[in-house]
């Protein structure tokens, strides 16, 4: 599928959301994500311009590339345990989804991650200052490799002071290390929390050799 036929399904996805009286105000939704494609370099808002920006949105980068701005298409809840599941979709038919600030599925990606399961069902740990041992389940497209099972132990690892534009938050920096015992593979995932113990930024591995994605969530970086 090329880029102008993936990107018009993108756009009537997000009018769509937007006639179903999605919460988010997608005004001038073209212009902005039409910008994150033809950017040759990083994506980046003036704070005027992301206080101004009538929708949440959050900074990516992938694999250390190019910075682009994604946008929350839409909200749903996960009722099996009545957290918030976060859409963010960009101009080129990428999709993450989060909740909690832990990364849960993606679609558009070489790899995606379809799902991840816990020992109860897909009940997952939010990222916290706790430590934590858990097992976890992964399922990734293509290929059909279903029920790899991870190992996580997550830990504080220290306070740190991280920034967006001029703005800078104080947080608590989580690390995850997780471990696939079958694949003799591991990464660590990183989360930085606020003083609500909101995740702000974090950056995330889907799967072993796979994409790594730096997330930072506009929005909590913003004066109150």
């Amino acid at each position: 599928m090329g880029l102008n036929t993936r990107f018009k399904i993108t756009t009537t996805f997000l009018i769509c959301l937007l006639l179903s009286a999605c919460s988010q105000k997608f005004s001038d939704i073209s212009s902005t994500v039409n910008a994150s494609v033809n950017s040759l370099t990083d994506v980046t808002l003036s704070d005027d311009e992301l206080k101004k920006l009538p929708y949440d949105s959050a900074y990516v980068s992938l694999n250390g590339n190019r910075r682009i701005l994604m946008v929350l298409a839409l909200i749903e809840e996960n009722n099996l345990n009545n957290y918030q599941r976060l859409k963010w979709v960009s101009a080129d038919n990428f999709m993450i989804i989060t909740e909690n600030g832990r990364i849960v599925k993606t679609l558009g990606f070489s790899n995606n991650l379809m799902v991840i399961t816990s020992e109860n069902s897909l009940n997952l740990p939010a990222p916290s200052i706790q430590s934590n041992k858990w097992i976890a389940y992964y399922d990734w497209m293509p290929s059909h490799r279903y029920q790899f099972t991870a190992e996580i132990n997550s830990s504080l690892n220290k306070q740190q002071t991280i920034g967006l534009s001029s703005w800078s938050l104080d947080t608590q920096h989580v690390e995850e290390k997780i471990n696939f015992s079958e694949l003799k593979f591991n990464f660590t995932n990183h989360y930085w929390l606020n003083q609500n113990g909101k995740v702000v930024k974090t950056i995330q591995y889907i799967g072993p050799n796979m994409d790594k994605i730096e997330m930072s969530f506009v929005k909590d970086f913003l004066p109150q």
